[in-house]
């Protein structure tokens, strides 16, 4: 066991003397060195919840597809339905594939009525 310093380590920028908290001298810190008694302590730290895509969870994201791949343009879906267009543009790009795209434009549906 260390013996405990008589006079202070040091002072803080406001003045106020710093020493050794005591359970660092004491050895309380169950068989850990210094600096792995502190980490243990430290909070762990906190992760970025990920983010979806606002397209993928948009409750219109067929029509925003269909409207996109028929050629309407990314600046007026984005002011229709309130998704910014560069989250379009990703979403077409990254999340739709050719035979979908395709799909919009062979299938049953009607551009027009999509369009209201």
């Amino acid at each position: 066991m260390k013996p405990k310093p008589e006079a202070p380590l040091g002072t803080f920028k406001n003045g106020i003397p710093w020493t050794e908290p005591q359970n660092y001298l004491e050895g309380d810190r169950d068989g850990m060195t210094k600096h792995e008694f502190v980490a243990a302590r430290r909070p762990a730290p906190t992760v970025k919840p990920v983010r979806g895509c606002h397209v993928c969870a948009h409750p219109e994201r067929v029509r925003i597809e269909a409207l996109r791949v028929s050629g309407v343009s990314i600046d007026k879906l984005a002011e229709q339905f309130g998704v910014h267009r560069d989250a379009i543009w990703r979403h077409c790009n990254k999340h739709m594939s050719e035979e979908t795209k395709a799909s919009y434009l062979m299938g049953p549906s009607q551009i027009a009525d999509l369009a209201v």
